[in-house]
């Protein structure tokens, strides 16, 4: 297809909360997808501007000028300030892109979809090409907010807000302001001559203090919570996906040292819950949260994930991934990845060596396994859902003899089934140890964490994996295993 290179106002838009409006009811939140659907598209059109496509909740439109993308974006704003479930982010960036089959790309696309997450909700937040190009514009009214360092963009951005209606949103984003506008000047001085001033008053009385020992408060580990992901794809079968991909994000971030990051069991207990980030964080007692979606078509993925600022609700971190189901596993290490270093967590070559870990290279055994998991993880005491699990289990191990974590998994379901007393028979008891035994034989390197003790009423050894020993979802296999 022909190539047009060209310069345009690139506008993104996004609903803030709609993960957790999906979450409460999911009519209530298509209904909202088709309200901002039928407000943005006319307003585009009217503005002079193209409607390129929608990312989920999101949207992207072009515009020829800067003043027009500008002027459409207030009133989607003003549109929409008395709807409650349409509280828009919008993010605006002028520059020069390449349009292609109905389709627009280019590193100025990708800026201004980095503005647009680092927005507030209800507000508009400009680069500062936008702002010089309206500056002299009287309908608009702008502030500077601050410098940034966007992911993914080379150079600091310049971020400015639109007022709408003459009004500013709350505050900017947290982030780190490498500017000193001039007003600030005198203040700074001030600052730094009251610093000098103690510093000489310190140094007077160190002689008095030397002698006496400081101790350092030992500075908190980073805390997280990761909130299940909305199942958004139209099968709802596939609820398992989403439930086993929150599990093994989990997963990932647990295997990074000095991360305190809380249980999959607890998480899951907000789901579907419509308290806000701030409750959720109060409850856990955590500094930030990760919140997403997945959507599934066909053997193709789009996860949105957003990393949020408990004390200030604002956005550390946003990033939509659009991948085939093949690359889930770069999906998880990217995002384990990308948190780690928002945090100021430094990976450690033993957090690299294991965040690269894979539990198969065999994407229909591994979704397998996911299913077995999902039926794994319903009422403990409906022997039935571990039959379930079993069946999927089985099929794992059957695409791949080498995945451990299948095994462990499908020796704790048939402990279960023993335990529950659905089948009390010597083969099931043979089958959890034979599964146990096979799980362990993969994992050789795992032999320090395994109980060999354990004896059954055979009268074989049951060697069978420590709940920590090859996932967290093992956690329960040894301790089933021994009432069994």
């Amino acid at each position: 297809m022909p190539q047009d290179r060209r310069l345009a106002a690139i506008m993104f838009t996004d609903i803030a909360g709609y993960t957790r409006l999906m979450g409460a009811s999911e009519q209530k939140a298509l209904a909202v997808l088709v309200r901002n659907r039928e407000v943005q598209k006319p307003l585009i059109e009217r503005y002079n501007g193209r409607f390129i496509k929608e990312l989920g909740d999101g949207t992207m439109a072009s515009f020829s000028n800067a003043s027009d993308a500008v002027r459409c974006a207030v009133a989607m704003q003003q549109a929409l300030k008395e709807d409650p479930d349409l509280n828009l982010r919008i993010g605006i960036h002028l520059d020069e892109v390449v349009f292609e089959n109905d389709d627009v790309f280019g590193d100025g696309v990708n800026i201004a979809a980095r503005i647009e997450s680092a927005g507030r909700p209800g507000a508009i937040f400009i680069s500062d090409a936008v702002c010089s190009a309206i500056r002299n514009k009287d309908d608009i009214t702008t502030r500077f907010v601050q410098q940034m360092q966007l992911k993914n963009v080379s150079r600091p951005i310049d971020i400015h807000e639109v007022a709408v209606d003459g009004v500013f949103s709350e505050a900017p984003p947290k982030a780190v302001d490498t500017k000193t506008p001039a007003a600030n000047r005198k203040r700074l001085l001030f600052g730094v001559a009251g610093l000098a001033i103690v510093l000489v008053v310190g140094w007077a009385l160190w002689g008095r203090t030397a002698a006496i020992p400081v101790m350092k408060a030992a500075p908190k580990p980073a805390s997280i919570a990761v909130l299940p992901l909305v199942h958004m794809s139209s099968d709802p079968d596939h609820e398992f996906f989403s439930d086993g991909l929150t599990e093994d994000i989990i997963t990932q971030l647990a295997k990074i040292k000095d991360l305190h990051v809380i249980s999959r069991t607890t998480c899951m207990k907000f789901k579907g819950d419509t308290l806000s980030i701030k409750e959720i964080g109060a409850q856990l007692s955590v500094g930030s949260i990760l919140e997403g979606s997945v959507q599934r078509a066909g053997d193709q993925l789009r996860i949105t994930a957003q990393l949020i600022d408990v004390a200030t609700d604002a956005h550390l971190w946003a990033e939509s991934y659009d991948r085939p189901v093949a690359d889930l596993f770069n999906i998880q290490r990217e995002i384990a990845t990308a948190i780690a270093e928002m945090l100021k967590r430094k990976l450690t070559p033993e957090d690299v060596t294991q965040l690269a870990a894979v539990p198969t290279k065999n994407v229909d055994a591994y979704q397998a396994y996911l299913k077995g998991r999902f039926f794994s993880h319903q009422a403990h005491t409906d022997g039935a859902n571990s039959l379930k699990a079993i069946a999927e289990l089985d099929k794992a191990v059957e695409l791949d003899s080498s995945f451990a974590l299948a095994y462990a998994e499908l020796a704790r379901c048939h402990a279960r089934v023993y335990y529950l007393r659905s089948d009390r028979t010597d083969a099931r008891q043979v089958m959890a140890e034979h599964a146990a035994h096979k799980a362990l034989i993969l994992h050789p390197t795992n032999r320090k964490f395994i109980s060999p003790s354990a004896t059954t009423t055979t009268g074989h050894s049951a060697i069978v994996p420590r709940p920590w020993s090859i996932g967290p979802s093992q956690r329960k296999a040894c301790r089933t295993m021994r009432r069994c």
